[in-house]
């Protein structure tokens, strides 16, 4: 793998300029100065998020290791489910440096905002925010809450959801690893037949990088960047991204929202083929895709899940 270059700076920007200048374009960038008047960045302190909403219920993402999910352990997408303050004791408060990286709390499960509907369950903090005056707001989807310790790891991906993204930087420090969606042949996604849960997922571990293993991913570039407190990421849709957690204590708010257009690309038709099918035919037939039902219908249906399974290797390989 090659490093391309390091990803745009900016010293805030107008909301014209950056939908003309990166979001049109699909262009990633950091932007510094722009949400620095927000409370969180004083407020939240690991003792204060006790405070406000420690008897949360919350859901977190549990490891074998300091990879989230790590694509080697028997099942990597488990989730678990303490309070807040739980959670806190299991990671920030916890002097066991290895032990305390295996538990994620992750914006896949948390949110402020999600589709049209506020969470109550955290407003205590969500006045010490505000939604950045950059995008439409009515194309909003999702806002959501992540927070780690240091030495952990998000395996490379791209967002299932489709949606442009703002990565705003409360606390510590993450590098962030970005590949064009272009260069999806060269990064080995997971395949809808070998996992369907998994499929914006890459097989490639960029922590223990092997390329014997995964030989066209040599000639595959990425951009990078190191974010700090206070910086906001652009993350175009269907871009693959890496996170290494850097800081002691990692806090981010994403902000999702509806591209108005896209660039037509493997993984943006990948997810549009998969929405199609579960739209037409799939959730007809099932509420989820947990096994034993997923691999029950791929059994029933061969010919129907082997022209799903067809069509999603033609796209990556194309």
């Amino acid at each position: 793998m090659k490093l391309e270059k390091q990803i745009q700076v900016v010293n805030n920007i107008s909301k014209q300029d950056f939908q003309s200048d990166f979001v049109i374009p699909q262009i990633p960038v950091v932007i510094k100065n722009a949400v620095n008047h927000w409370a969180a960045f004083e407020k939240w302190q690991p003792d204060y998020l006790e405070q406000q909403v420690g008897d949360l219920k919350v859901s977190l993402k549990k490891s074998e290791s300091f990879k989230h999910p790590d694509a080697n352990q028997k099942d990597p997408g488990a989730t678990m489910q303490l309070t807040f303050a739980q959670y806190l004791q299991k990671t920030v408060f916890n002097d066991d440096m290895v032990e305390r990286k295996k538990y994620y709390l992750s914006g896949d499960e948390n949110f402020f905002y999600t589709q049209g509907k506020q969470n109550p369950a955290y407003a205590p903090i969500a006045d010490d925010f505000k939604v950045p005056e950059l995008f439409d707001h009515n194309r909003l989807r999702d806002i959501s809450f992540w927070l780690s310790v240091q030495g952990m790891f998000s395996w490379l991906h791209f967002d299932g959801n489709g949606c442009h993204n703002l990565n705003v930087q409360v606390a510590g420090s993450k590098r962030v690893q970005l590949f064009h969606p272009d260069q999806v042949s060269k990064l080995y996604p997971i395949t809808l037949r070998e996992n369907i849960q998994g499929f914006n997922f890459s097989k490639i571990d960029l922590v223990d990088y092997q390329a014997s293993k995964f030989p066209l991913s040599k000639d595959a570039v990425y951009q990078e960047t190191i974010l700090e407190a206070g910086d906001m990421l652009f993350i175009p849709a269907v871009w693959y991204h890496g996170i290494h957690h850097l800081g002691d204590v990692n806090m981010n708010v994403n902000f999702w929202w509806q591209p108005e257009t896209v660039q037509l690309s493997s993984n943006v038709m990948r997810s549009e083929l998969l929405k199609t099918a579960h739209e037409a035919y799939l959730s007809k037939v099932m509420d989820n895709y947990d096994n034993p039902k997923w691999e029950n219908w791929c059994k029933d249906e061969v010919k129907a899940a082997e022209l799903l399974f067809a069509c999603d290797e033609h796209l990556i390989a194309r």
